[in-house]
């Protein structure tokens, strides 16, 4: 009937003794719903719903009833003018009350308003509509309407992912993500490789290099610091003197075992062939600048004990491997535009305090301390070793250490540090580890740190012998770049939190995240970009249970394999033990699939999943798994595999809310449940696969409000028991609605 109040004529005979045609009005109906016309006589009776071609039937001279449906026959599988009285349906069900209800005394008489559950409606039966039968008619039979075909059943679509987002640090560029994915990624400056001679040293955001410090414009002494007790030096002096200016000490030894405490030694332009030893006392030596003023000592330059000391502008050589320039034991230590050149180690440091700024050291190893307090701020290095500290502290700010390529190397290597900082690094060319944290500590904090080599393991805080007694360590990154490095980032047992990390990995994974026998491996990571050349970029399983939840948490993703390889076949691999939480993320599939959760549970909230090989999501999990608007653009075997991976992980619910599975021609199936999966979805969209929705023996599925459309195979299950209650509130449209593997 049209959504109007008209006259309608009732005649044409239907039943025996008809009467002539009455005019009557009927009530305004809503569209999309239909008026269902009963009359009683005698023993027999009618019950037709108008519309269509039916506006007129033969009636009795007895009472009529008229109720309002929101839906028309042809949701029940029948047409207009249909008696339900004289149907036989296999299977019928009985009427609800109507919407609204009328009746009359007679036809022509006026309707009266009534109760709906007043009238014949609850003595009459309508067909019982099949799902597959609904479905051929495009329509869809749902959960809180089971008893009618909704041909009205248009779902919404789900809502579309939010795309990770990146706002670039300063000095960081812009960078696109992978083609056709939309996002905007960033980039941390390359270090330049390029050395700086000897006396000069380059900053990382600097292009040239510069000097340590300026040498004095006029011959002559340095300048002194105003009200310093002051001393000579004169490398050029013709004997030992007693330090004046007019008999200055021609030996670095003497100046140090003759100064007062507390004397500024100035040293003039020249080199010096023998180093000294300073004990129990405090003394600052000057040199005019680091291109003039020269120790060129055959073992020691310096040494320290129990004193204060500071050198500045000062160049120290040694031509022994095995000795330390410059050797500090229990001192307080200050330099200032120095620098170190040698074989073996540059400084060592026990004890004590270490200061340094505008350094420069082109030695094996740099600096090697032993519970010492080590403060460094610009800082040039080149060997095998940058940093060597166990116990102490460590601050360490605008350093770039260069690796030179040699054999099991390490920028820094924090051992049992309580407490440390690095910022603003740049480590090139180490084949080791540019920055490694070991034994106990508290906080270590990583910032504005760019690392390139291919033979370099980045960052490393594997820390196994930890005792459950004392506080878990931390560990925070901020703004790290790791470019095309071995390895990136690699922790277990320790608290992870980051935010702007670039990991691109040539040899092994991006990110490594585990627990320790002791500790599990909490882990927060905000804006990162993630590549590697093997599987997986991304790896929470260390294969290892134990019983603690590692709580893995993410933001603004972009995951996947390098430009051009293939041997990565997961991307991100959870373990069975772990949750990982990720929101706002784009996953590139490696050969086989972009995630695989093996037992763990999974949080995903504005996901993408790039085509990937065999699958996109890959979820065997005893633990619930929850995804939020996903989109997955396909995968020749399913776009999204649900099942049980191993003997010991049971059976676990995947959860779909806003889920769209984008048409893909070549992909066998939108979703596969395997064997013992379980999954329920709410508002997901399959469109144009070879089959929508797969089943294998006893897997559980169940969907409201969603879509199988255009897709060879709507769905295929393992029996025709499942069809009923799965199709219930799906909307199919599909070349076959429905696939059996068995009856």
């Amino acid at each position: 009937m049209r959504a109007s109040t008209r006259g309608v004529l009732l005649g044409v005979g239907l039943l025996s003794g008809c009467l002539g045609g009455t005019p009557i009005s009927l009530p305004e109906v809503p569209e999309q719903s239909s008026l269902l016309l009963v009359q009683r006589h005698e023993e027999t009776s009618h019950a037709v719903f108008l519309g269509g071609e039916v506006e007129s039937l033969a009636v009795h001279e007895d009472p009529l009833w008229l109720g309002l449906y929101p839906f028309t026959p042809s949701s029940l599988g029948i047409e207009p003018g249909d008696d339900l009285t004289t149907l036989a349906p296999e299977e019928t069900q009985a009427l609800l009350p109507p919407d609204a209800a009328w009746d009359a005394e007679t036809p022509g008489a006026p309707w009266r308003s009534l109760m709906t559950d007043e009238g014949p409606w609850m003595a009459l039966s309508i067909p019982k509509m099949s799902v597959d039968a609904c479905a051929d008619l495009g329509g869809c039979i749902t959960e809180d309407d089971p008893w009618r075909c909704n041909l009205n059943c248009d779902v919404p679509s789900p809502v579309a992912p939010a795309l990770p987002t990146f706002a670039c640090p300063p000095t960081w560029r812009e960078a696109d993500g992978p083609p056709g994915s939309g996002v905007v990624a960033c980039m941390p400056p390359t270090p330049s490789g390029a050395d700086c001679p000897q006396g000069a040293l380059r900053l990382n955001t600097e292009a040239a290099c510069g000097a340590l410090s300026a040498c004095p414009a006029e011959p002559g002494w340095p300048a002194a610091p105003v009200g310093a007790v002051v001393r000579y030096l004169d490398p050029e002096a013709a004997s030992e003197g007693d330090g004046s200016i007019e008999r200055p000490w021609r030996t670095l030894a003497a100046a140090l075992t003759d100064a007062p405490d507390g004397a500024t030694v100035l040293i003039a332009e020249g080199t010096l062939t023998a180093g000294g030893v300073l004990r129990d006392k405090s003394v600052r030596l000057i040199g005019r600048c680091p291109t003039e003023t020269h120790v060129e000592a055959p073992e020691t330059a310096l040494t320290c004990e129990d004193s204060q000391v500071e050198l500045t502008g000062l160049h120290l050589t040694s031509a022994r491997s095995e000795a330390a320039l410059l050797r500090l034991t229990r001192c307080q230590a200050t330099l200032s535009a120095v620098d170190l050149e040698g074989p073996g180690t540059a400084i060592t440091a026990t004890g004590g305090v270490l200061r340094a700024s505008r350094l420069r050291t082109r030695a094996d190893v740099g600096i090697r301390s032993e519970g010492t307090d080590v403060e460094l701020d610009t800082w040039d290095h080149g060997g095998r070793v940058g940093l060597d500290a166990t116990r102490g502290s460590a601050r360490l700010a605008h350093a770039r250490l260069d690796g030179r390529s040699r054999a099991s190397g390490a920028g820094v290597t924090l051992t049992a540090v309580p407490t440390a900082t690095v910022s603003d690094l740049s480590a090139v060319s180490f084949d080791g580890v540019g920055i490694q944290l070991l034994g106990q500590s508290r906080s270590t904090r990583l910032e504005d740190i760019t690392m390139t080599g291919e033979a370099q393991e980045a960052i490393v805080a594997w820390l196994v012998d930890l005792s459950p007694e004392l506080p878990q360590p931390t560990l925070h990154l901020a703004r790290v770049g790791l470019l095309d490095v071995r390895r990136g980032v690699q922790a277990k047992g320790i608290v992870l939190a980051g935010e702007d990390v670039v990991a691109h990995a040539v040899g092994g994974v991006a990110l490594s995240v585990a627990p320790s026998p002791v500790w599990p491996a909490p882990t927060v990571i905000n804006r990162m970009w993630a590549t590697g050349a093997t599987s997986p970029v991304i790896d929470l399983d260390d294969g290892a249970a134990t019983g603690m939840v590692t709580d893995v948490q993410g933001s603004d993703w972009l995951v996947g394999p390098r430009e051009g390889d293939v041997d990565v076949r997961y991307v991100v691999r959870t373990r069975p033990d772990g949750r990982l939480t990720l929101r706002r993320a784009y996953l590139v599939p490696g050969h086989h699939s972009a995630y695989f959760a093996r037992c763990g549970e999974t949080w995903f909230e504005d996901v993408t999943v790039a085509r990937g090989s065999l699958t996109g999501l890959w979820i065997h999990a005893e633990q619930p798994s929850h995804l939020t608007r996903v989109r997955l653009l396909g995968g020749t075997e399913a776009a999204l595999e649900v099942g049980v991976a191993d003997a010991d992980c049971t059976v676990g619910d995947v959860l779909l809310e806003e889920v769209e599975f984008m048409p893909c021609d070549t992909c066998q199936a939108g979703i596969q449940v395997l064997q013992g999966g379980r999954l329920s979805g709410r508002r997901v969209s399959i469109r144009g696969h070879k089959r929508g929705l797969s089943t294998e023996g006893d897997a559980e599925v169940d969907l409201t409000e969603s879509a199988l459309l255009d897709n060879n195979v709507g769905f295929h299950l393992s029996s025709i028991a499942l069809m009923e209650r799965l199709a219930r509130g799906v909307r199919l449209r599909n070349a076959r609605n429905f696939e059996f593997s068995s009856p």
